[in-house]
């Protein structure tokens, strides 16, 4: 293994799936997202996927900033899309497992995985939506990574 990949799915198609509205939400996710819209919106992020996880994390992250004000600023952000263009074609020459969160709105057989898995930049190329998470697939969902990582590294033999 030479790296573990985890990517968000809508920051990875560039924002057009950030715009696919709540009609997309499972039953689940609009439960969580009715029990935790009190608190996205007073952090100003009322779009953020509503796990408990995720509402933790942002709690954690808020309370850190209050604890250290004016650090933030220091910090910079390289993820804007605009900065890390992602290259097309096969350029990857390993085996590649890609395991996408979907924030409750991106589904294994949805046009948007679709264009997702056509982008995988293998020949040997496998990519897993894990639709109820966040940033965080590996710690929301971490059976779904455990049990697709094995299967993944037991069909390479």
């Amino acid at each position: 293994v030479e790296a573990a990949v985890f990517i968000d799915g809508l920051y990875y198609l560039s924002g057009k799936a950030s715009r696919l509205g709540t009609e997309r939400y499972s039953h689940e996710v609009r439960a969580l997202y009715k029990k935790n819209k009190a608190i996205l919106i007073a952090h100003a992020l009322p779009w953020y996927y509503p796990s408990e996880f995720n509402v933790q994390l942002l709690k954690d992250w808020f309370e850190w900033n209050r604890e250290h004000p004016g650090l933030k600023d220091k910090l910079k952000r390289r993820d804007d899309p605009a900065n890390c263009p992602i290259p097309s074609g096969k350029y990857c020459e390993i085996p590649l497992l890609v395991i996408a969160s979907g924030w409750g709105k991106i589904r294994p057989d949805d046009p948007e995985a679709a264009e997702l898995r056509e982008r995988l930049p293998a020949e040997h190329a496998e990519l897993v939506v894990a639709t109820e998470c966040g940033h965080y697939v590996q710690l929301e969902q971490p059976g779904i990574v455990n049990k697709k990582l094995l299967e993944f590294l037991g069909s390479l033999q």
